[in-house]
């Protein structure tokens, strides 16, 4: 409903209009969840009584009405109206509330400024995918809010590259996958060619994005949001021809997600303090990340490069915390995550299309799943790396509310998530989380800042080089946040 809205609002040239309603229609949970955090917080220092008074008919709209069949004509009738005098009181304690200093904008939708200020550190491309017209909003902070339409885009080719592409990693990993290995590369470089003509060389152009950096200059950052079924794709692989073509996103800017752009307003305001906008995050000195490593778990294959990972993390980083083996139990794991503001897990990641929430880290005695995380509260944290398969792959039925482990991750407040879009091969997992922390360890050696994004991005590149035409083997990787 948001992408046709949207659709429609690009048509009568509303803009502005197509940005918010994609705002306010897309990842309705996650928006309650970050803002419920920040707003109520601020509510219940001013006001307690309201601020449980909100909680209290928050939760009681939230809870679905019994069955009917289970009801009588007369208690229906009394839950009907009890509902309705919920709602009404919403309404009335929300004009309450917005009465209050510091609180004028309580649960309100983001302003377009507040939207703009998302592409503080580089355009943000928001993918509009509807059965009107295909789109992509480009927001960036001196332009403000453009259009670059995408005629050769349609929902149904979406919706098929999807699920071919979702299919094309079941086999790569599956019992059949050496079998059909020709034909599968073929169809999944030939998704990254489609890719490249229908979405990424318009937005490309449309930036002045037409060649890679010259040397010694910076990168640039570009930021994709994806809609729909294309939330399931990779954008920042998109390309095609040889890798030295020049024609392929990963050569021309340093990609990252974010689910909407009020999340990436908020993870980049969670950065440490004094950190100029559109800049990478500080960090310590000498990070202490938790390690959590399951080599073996009970009733799952083993993970030969798990042990070469938490190795590598012992020897940057010596004051880490692994949790490891038996030790590695969902409570445990649990509660270690207040006390570090950086956490690695390498471990199985559990997907389920079906039903997201479920979706999780199989840890010793259970799983650490997406609705467990997203409840955690850690303190200062900063940076997860889930070297764990399909860590950031939502669900099939509501692909626009980011139902996956990386958005759950930055709903416990963590502004920087490493993830993975499908299965990964693990000895080539290894090899890209030595790249990637040796690479924030040289940062934080030199007192610079460390930039996640630009620490994934290279080796991550480098892996194309060598597996141009085998995208399952190096495009997996993805970072979210600012």
């Amino acid at each position: 409903m948001a992408s046709d809205a949207a659709a429609l609002a690009i048509e009568a040239g509303q803009n502005e209009r197509a940005l918010t309603l994609l705002e306010q229609g897309r990842g309705v949970l996650l928006a309650q969840g970050l803002e419920n955090r920040a707003d109520v917080s601020r509510l219940r220092d001013l006001d307690p009584a309201r601020a449980a008074e909100f909680e209290q008919i928050r939760d009681g709209l939230s809870t679905p009405p019994p069955p009917s069949p289970a009801q009588d004509d007369h208690e229906a009738s009394a839950s009907a109206e009890a509902r309705h005098a919920m709602a009404r009181r919403w309404k009335q304690l929300l004009a309450e509330v917005r009465e209050l200093p510091g609180l004028e904008g309580f649960l309100n939708p983001p302003s377009v400024p507040e939207l703009i200020a998302a592409a503080a550190g580089g355009p943000v491309v928001v993918v509009n995918v509807s059965t009107y017209r295909c789109d992509a909003l480009v927001v960036t902070a001196d332009a403000g809010i453009g259009v670059v339409p995408l005629p050769d885009l349609t929902l149904g080719a979406t919706m098929e590259r999807a699920a071919e592409f979702i299919d094309g990693m079941e086999t790569a990993y599956g019992t059949n996958g050496v079998d059909n290995a020709v034909a599968m590369m073929h169809a999944l470089s030939g998704t990254l060619g489609w890719l490249w003509d229908t979405v990424a060389a318009p937005v490309l152009d449309h930036l002045g994005l037409d060649a890679g950096p010259g040397d010694g200059d910076p990168w640039p950052r570009l930021w994709w949001c994806p809609t729909g079924w294309m939330s399931f794709l990779p954008l920042h692989a998109a390309g095609r021809g040889r890798p030295d073509s020049g024609t392929w996103v990963i050569d021309r800017a340093i990609s990252s997600y974010t689910p909407t752009l009020r999340a990436l307003v908020r993870a980049r305001s969670g950065l440490a303090t004094g950190t100029p906008a559109g800049t990478p995050t500080g960090t310590p000195a000498q990070p202490s990340p938790l390690v959590v490593a399951l080599a073996d778990t009970p009733g799952a294959p083993s993970l030969p490069g798990v042990a070469r990972e938490a190795e590598l993390l012992a020897g940057l980083f010596p004051a880490r915390r692994l949790l490891a083996g038996p030790d590695a139990t969902v409570e445990a794991v649990g509660g270690a995550l207040e006390a570090h503001p950086w956490v690695h897990f390498s471990c199985h990641g559990i997907s389920e299309l079906l039903n997201p929430s479920q979706s999780g880290l199989a840890l010793y005695d259970g799983r650490l799943t997406v609705s467990d995380v997203a409840t955690r509260r850690p303190r200062n944290p900063e940076l997860a790396m889930l070297s764990a398969c399909s860590a950031s792959q939502g669900g099939i039925k509501m692909s626009d509310e980011a139902i996956q482990l990386t958005a759950s991750f930055q709903l416990a407040g963590y502004p920087h998530v490493i993830g993975t879009l499908w299965p990964i091969a693990d000895k080539l997992a290894t090899h890209l989380t030595e790249e990637f922390y040796t690479a924030l360890a040289e940062d934080i050696a030199r007192g610079r800042p460390i930039d996640p994004a630009a620490a994934l991005h290279h080796p991550v590149r480098a892996l194309r080089d060598r597996y141009a035409r085998a995208p399952h083997l190096w495009a997996a990787h993805i970072h979210t946040g600012p």
